[in-house]
C-alpha cells in the first residue's frame, strides 16, 4: 500500500526543486543579458558600436553626417553623328544602406583648346551600395570636335532607401546589327516569382580595349513574372563597329 505522507513529502520536494531552479535559470538569464547585451539598430538607443542613435557602425545603417562621397570610375564622351554627342559617367555609390533620391549633374564638352562647346544637365536616382550611369544626350558641338567631356555633381539629396528584394532578370540573347543603322536588341527574361513595375535599363558598348564608345538608356513597364521582354536601342547611321563588349545596367525604377 502506498504510503500518501511520503508521496505528499515527494511531491512539496519537487515543487520546491523545480521553483528553485527557475529561479537560477533566471538569474543566469539576467547575468547572460547584462554581460552580452542584444543591440538593435531600431531600439532608438546609441548602443552596440554605433555612432549616433540607430546608425553607423558595422552593422547599421551609415549616419547622414558619415556618408562617404560617390565614386567616378570613368567618364566618356560618345559620338553619335557630326556635332553630336552623348556623355556618360560610371559612378559607384559606396554606402550600403544609403542611397539619393536626386542627384543632380552637369555634363560640358570642351573642343582641344579648351573651350566649352556645350553643357547639359539631368538628374537621377542612386540605390545603396550601386553603380550607378549618369547619362545625357544630344550634346552640340557645332562645326568643332570635341575633345573632352567633364562631368560635374550639383547636388545630391542623400536619404535611407529600401532597394527591396533583389531582381532576379537574366540575359537571354544579345543581338547587334549595323545595317541600315546600329541597333541592338536585348532580350530579358523576369525568373522572379513576382511581376516588376517598371526598369530602367542602360547599355554600353565597348571596344576591344575596354573602353566606352556608345551608350544607350530605355525603360521597361510591367514585366511579368516569367516572362521575356525585347529591350531595343538604336544610333543614327555612322560607322560603328560591332562592340567587343556589351555592357547591360538594369535596375527598378525609384518610385
Amino acid at each position: 500500500m502506498v504510503d500518501m505522507a511520503s508521496m505528499w513529502a515527494f511531491r512539496r520536494q519537487l515543487v520546491g526543486l523545480s521553483f528553485f531552479g527557475l529561479i537560477i535559470l533566471g538569474a543566469v538569464g539576467y547575468i547572460g543579458y547584462r554581460l552580452y547585451p542584444q543591440y538593435s539598430c531600431f531600439d532608438r538607443v546609441k548602443n552596440g558600436q554605433e555612432t549616433e542613435i540607430d546608425c553607423g557602425g558595422p552593422e547599421c545603417v551609415s549616419c547622414l553626417g558619415q556618408i562617404r562621397e560617390p565614386r567616378i570610375l570613368w567618364t566618356r564622351f560618345f559620338r553619335v553623328r557630326d556635332g553630336v554627342y552623348d556623355a556618360g559617367a560610371l559612378l559607384e555609390n559606396p554606402n550600403l544602406q544609403v542611397g539619393a533620391r536626386k542627384i543632380s549633374y552637369t555634363f560640358k564638352i570642351y573642343d582641344a583648346e579648351g573651350v566649352i562647346l556645350d553643357t547639359k544637365s539631368n538628374s537621377t536616382y542612386v540605390y545603396p551600395n550601386e553603380r550607378a550611369f549618369l547619362y545625357v544626350s544630344n550634346l552640340r558641338s557645332g562645326a568643332k570636335e570635341a575633345a573632352r567631356t567633364e562631368l560635374q555633381i550639383n547636388n545630391i539629396d542623400w536619404a535611407k532607401i529600401d532597394s527591396g528584394k533583389g531582381l532576379k532578370i537574366d540575359v537571354a540573347r544579345k543581338v547587334f546589327e549595323q545595317n541600315p543603322a546600329p541597333i541592338l536588341t536585348v532580350t530579358l527574361k523576369n525568373t522572379s516569382l513576382f511581376s516588376e513595375k517598371a526598369l530602367e535599363i542602360f547599355v554600353i558598348l565597348e571596344r576591344a580595349d575596354g573602353n566606352a564608345y556608345a551608350a544607350s538608356r530605355t525603360v521597361l513597364e510591367n514585366f511579368p513574372s516569367n516572362s521575356e521582354q525585347d529591350a531595343i536601342f538604336t544610333w543614327p547611321a555612322s560607322s560603328f563597329e560591332a562592340p567587343t563588349n556589351i555592357q547591360i545596367l538594369y535596375r527598378r525604377t525609384l518610385e
